[in-house]
């Protein structure tokens, strides 16, 4: 009997063995559960940085055409107005010369008068 009894133990060791070894093996396919979960989940938002970098990258570049077609349009601007300083300082300077023959002409229209009374005067 005491060969049957340590059988009956073995089996009942085995048994308590082989459900402790049960639960260590569910632990451990939870704990492998868990961790593809959190794997998962870092390659989730990996996926979302590298979306979130390429989308600031295109904004990025827009924003830099954007600044690029800017900087032309104020090379022209300032090509615009340099043309139009140049056409200023043309317009003053023949201003100048139309108002010193004006000045002169009423000069000389000033003297042609003056004869021409003095002349009359003298005629009479």
């Amino acid at each position: 009997m005491e060969e049957e009894v340590s059988v009956y133990e073995q089996v009942d060791h085995l048994q308590h063995y082989v459900g402790q070894t049960h639960e260590v093996l569910t632990q451990h396919e939870q704990r492998i559960q868990q961790l593809e979960n959190d794997v998962h989940e870092l390659l989730e938002t990996i996926h979302k940085l590298l979306d979130g970098q390429k989308e600031e990258k295109d904004s990025l570049k827009r924003k830099l055409a954007e600044f690029e077609g800017l900087q032309g349009k104020v090379k022209e601007v300032v090509h615009t107005a340099t043309e139009s300083g140049r056409m200023v300082n043309t317009l003053e300077k023949r201003m100048d010369t139309v108002k010193k023959d004006a000045f002169s002409s009423v000069v000389v229209s000033v003297i042609a008068f003056s004869v021409l009374i003095i002349l009359s005067m003298l005629l009479r």
